[in-house]
């Protein structure tokens, strides 16, 4: 079993040295990219005072009645933020959803054809407009989006909650979550980002509050979790990934087979529940399966597109489109990624990825919510002013946003930097290090979003405050020694 300790011990040693290089790069490429020339002097300033108060508010706590407090506001926000159903797939969700409670069926389900991902979303957004057309017998369409609000909104604070309790109400971190803006504008969309990111929280507390390793309900609910999680978006696969790299030698030493077949199974159970669950909603023939689904090298293909430096662009869906078969499909994508690949050679490729990709994911300080937020606003309000670039103090929000992110970046960069030397880490901490990680590589090839962190907003602000805290302890030490040598002298 040594053998086994001393594997682990250098695996998470490489895995620090890894997120360390790659957070610097990120941070490198985010900060020398900026539009916002004064934020050069704002950000430095910014710091030293988020270290003076972190350092002050060490071992403060968050009155949770401010939690508490977040949820009609966030709720507030929510609604007055709202926009149209016609827009981006969230809009034809909803418009699904309402759909099938009104009548009873979906007349368009080649869409979920295309994009079988988003069935199980549905699914869970036709039980909750049951459940509020059985209290609200008369409810419309319109009812039920103005509902659906209510539902993110309050999966938004679950959020909040659960990181109050998973930080044991530390202040710092708490406050370093609630003032996140992206995270409140976001509170609007009864999408699977915010849907996985409450999945995500869970996922943490669960972990943290583990009160027996070898217990099977444990895994049988984390089984239950990776086929919900995995249906709703499948980047929620890469947290469990971590969590098996992160555990399976304390697996093997402990000899929880048992344990591990009740995960294997209470998944593949759950997967076929949920599964024909879906299909019962939106019916899909393996024959529209076949003609309308894109297979993952669409996505990889779409991800090497210097037209959007790697972002959606349609001209790649219809050129998928235009394919009869899968094999047709696999081969086309294929052909054009390499294609693009070749064009751009080893050097230009791996500068594509490294900057060019990186920006588009990890440099928008806003998680590009103001691009889905000017689609159609259903409410004229003062809010619209702040986060809508058109709007009369954008730039006051988008001056805020970049010193947020920049904080958080920063943060990410640290903790990379001061978990080198401390092998007994959180297991939290370590987890969600491993899962950042692992969704940079994942959207360094893949088609990539910076509203794709949007669900990991949990782990992120957990990770960079890890690195801000061991920043001030770091300083708290070097002042106690100065302060001890003086007395001496």
């Amino acid at each position: 079993m040594k053998i086994l300790d001393y594997v682990d011990n250098w695996f998470n040693t490489i895995i620090k040295f890894i997120f360390l290089a790659v957070f610097y790069i990120v941070f490198m490429v985010v900060f020398s990219s900026f539009q916002i020339p004064y934020i050069a002097v704002a950000f430095p300033v910014l710091v030293v005072v988020g270290i003076a108060l972190a350092t002050r508010s060490k071992n403060r706590k968050m009155p949770f009645v401010v939690i508490v407090l977040c949820l009609p506001l966030l709720i507030v926000i929510a609604e007055r933020l709202q926009v149209s159903t016609n827009t981006w797939d969230y809009g034809r969700l909803l418009g699904s959803a309402a759909e099938y409670v009104l009548t009873g069926n979906i007349a368009d389900t080649n869409y979920y054809a295309v994009y079988p991902n988003n069935k199980m979303w549905l699914t869970v957004l036709v039980l909750y407009f049951k459940i509020i057309k059985i209290i609200v017998p008369c409810a419309d369409s319109y009812f039920l989006f103005k509902a659906s609000t209510f539902f993110s909104a309050v999966m938004i604070w679950c959020v909040i909650a659960l990181f109050y309790r998973i930080v044991d109400g530390s202040l710092y971190k708490c406050i370093c979550l609630i003032i996140c803006l992206p995270l409140w504008c976001y509170s609007t969309f009864a999408y699977t980002d915010v849907a996985i990111m409450l999945l995500i929280a869970c996922l943490i507390y669960i972990i943290k509050v583990r009160k027996n390793n070898q217990s099977f309900l444990l895994y049988v609910v984390l089984g239950v979790m990776l086929s919900y999680g995995y249906l709703v978006k499948p980047t929620f696969f890469i947290a469990y990934i971590a969590i098996i790299m992160i555990i399976v030698v304390r697996i093997i030493q402990q000899k929880l087979y048992k344990q591990v077949s009740a995960f294997i199974v209470s998944m593949c159970v759950s997967t076929i529940i949920l599964t024909s669950i879906c299909n019962m909603i939106v019916p899909i023939s393996e024959e529209d399966a076949q003609r309308w689904q894109m297979p993952a090298t669409h996505y990889f293909m779409m991800g090497m597109n210097s037209a959007d430096n790697g972002g959606y662009v349609q001209d790649d869906v219809m050129y998928t489109k235009s394919f009869e078969t899968p094999e047709e499909k696999k081969a086309a994508n294929i052909s054009m990624l390499k294609e693009r690949v070749s064009e751009m050679g080893i050097g230009g490729t791996i500068k594509f990825i490294t900057i060019n990709k990186t920006y588009r994911t990890w440099g928008n300080s806003s998680l590009n919510a103001p691009m889905y937020l000017v689609r159609e606003p259903l409410n004229e309000s003062i809010l619209h002013e702040f986060v809508l670039e058109n709007g009369k103090y954008y730039k006051l929000f988008n001056l805020y946003c970049w010193i947020y992110h920049l904080f958080m970046l920063a943060g990410l960069f640290l903790s990379g930097l001061f978990a080198i030397k401390n092998n007994s880490e959180d297991l939290i901490i370590r987890i969600s290090r491993l899962t950042i990680l692992g969704l940079f590589a994942f959207l360094s090839i893949w088609e990539c979003n910076s509203r794709y962190l949007v669900a990991f907003l949990p782990m992120i602000v957990l990770v960079s405050t890890d690195g801000w805290s061991s920043v001030t302890a770091f300083i708290r030490r070097i002042w106690e020694n100065e302060s001890k040598v003086i007395i001496n002298r």
